[in-house]
């Protein structure tokens, strides 16, 4: 291999001729140019994740939107279960980071409904109540208040990656 490395030979032979079923392969081999290929070929994500909040308040949706957003990934917010739904609906969400009292609301188990959808979950809450509920779910959680550091780490272990761009040392 040059100089380059497997990244070049990646993209020469996705725009030259190399072909699987119709679609674009890696390397000539039998793989189809997919995120989970491309990520095993060169190390690294396609895509900055994506992290919805879900929260009653404004002021906490903007300071973890502006935190979250300064690190690199791609945000969006919703104030309720049924906003959250119509995002979880129209992109692809890695993670959401919802408010305890916010799970169950006209009928949506948002939590479950988040999961369902191939996105993680993370609740987050003040009440020593629902702290007891999520622990008894299994449901990762945050007590509100906590530092950035925290939030981060744990975002940062259940999305078991560093975001893109990001050296995996610092991670």
């Amino acid at each position: 291999m040059t100089g380059r490395g497997r990244a070049s030979q990646c993209i020469r032979r996705v725009h030259g001729s190399a072909r699987w079923n119709g679609r674009p392969c890696l390397l000539g081999e039998q793989r189809p140019w997919t995120e989970e290929n491309v990520i095993a070929a060169i190390g690294r994500p396609m895509r900055r994740p994506h992290i919805l909040i879900v929260d009653s308040e404004p002021r906490m949706i903007k300071i973890l939107t502006m935190v979250l957003g300064e690190r690199g990934y791609r945000m969006s917010s919703a104030q309720s279960a049924v906003e959250a739904q119509v995002v979880i609906d129209s992109r692809r969400t890695d993670l959401v980071l919802m408010e305890c009292e916010l799970r169950y609301s006209k009928r949506i188990d948002l939590a479950a409904y988040a999961k369902d959808q191939g996105s993680s979950v993370v609740l987050m809450s003040g009440d020593p109540d629902d702290i007891v509920q999520c622990e008894e779910h299994g449901d990762p959680y945050l007590i509100k208040p906590f530092t950035i550091a925290k939030l981060v780490g744990v975002i940062k272990s259940i999305l078991g990656r560093p975001v893109a761009g990001e050296s995996p040392l610092l991670a």
